[in-house]
């Protein structure tokens, strides 16, 4: 008799531990969500009040209802590209130097302080000459792109 007793309550005890509501990663907060695009998922939460990071030699204790999760891209080291560009201020034209690169996808654009577009060129040989004579007296933008991404903006003074 003492044995089923001592049985039942143990099941009884073990039922009641195992069904007891989880409550791990669970919050009263004012709002939330996910926002998803190109580059990952980043879940929010608006409103939450506890949090505490606590860090010792044996390694980091994060509490709080959003943990963080640390993800690591590798990333090809850029290639250096050195540019010059002269004569800055200018009347008639500036020479643009491109060096220690390959000349495989670049451009220029060259842009007015309207960031309209006055020029579009590819570049093909190292040095580059842009020719300003017809415009007005005023400050212009060159941008280098390799492979439509900008890489290097230069301004241009251009004195009459």
């Amino acid at each position: 008799m003492m044995r089923f007793n001592l049985y039942t309550i143990l099941t009884l005890l073990s039922w009641l531990f195992i069904n007891w509501p989880c409550e791990a990663q669970e919050g009263t907060v004012t709002s939330g969500g996910e926002i998803a695009g190109n580059g990952g998922i980043v879940s929010f939460t608006v409103g939450q009040i506890d949090f505490i990071h606590l860090s010792e030699s044996g390694g980091d204790v994060r509490q709080g209802i959003q943990q963080p999760i640390l993800a690591k891209k590798e990333v090809a080291p850029l290639k250096p590209v050195v540019m010059h560009l002269y004569p800055n201020p200018t009347r008639d034209f500036v020479f643009l130097n491109i060096l220690h690169t390959e000349l495989i996808n670049l451009s220029y654009v060259l842009t007015d302080l309207a960031a309209k577009t006055l020029e579009e060129g590819m570049i093909r040989e190292h040095q580059t000459r842009v020719e300003m004579k017809s415009y007005a007296s005023a400050a212009y933008f060159l941008t280098v792109y390799e492979k439509k991404k900008p890489i290097k903006t230069f301004k241009i003074i251009l004195v009459k």
